[in-house]
């Protein structure tokens, strides 16, 4: 199964999501309600910085172009800049 949804991802369109780093600033927080998200409905995509994720509750998977990750609350997750990934969330955990 996870094979197979690898297969399909793959198959589609890869996003590039651009990001502007505030001036004099290291990070750039994405935070608040806005960001709760249940993913899965996005693209494949990449971006110009290290992402560092934190899952205060649910669970879900990092799809990568050959691996799959799972995670759930309490977890944090690093992806490398540049990496092709894409997250689901389950649905019924969020």
């Amino acid at each position: 199964m996870e094979q197979d949804v690898l297969q399909k991802e793959n198959e589609k369109k890869v996003e590039y999501r651009y990001y502007e780093m505030p001036v004099n600033s290291y990070v750039l927080p994405l935070l608040g309600e806005r960001w709760i998200t249940n993913y899965g409905k996005d693209s494949l995509h990449f971006h110009n910085y290290l992402e560092i994720g934190y899952c205060y509750y649910g669970k879900g998977r990092i799809v990568t172009e050959d691996q799959v990750f799972e995670y759930e609350n309490d977890t944090f997750t690093i992806i490398p800049k540049n990496l092709i990934h894409r997250t689901w969330s389950n649905p019924e955990r969020v």
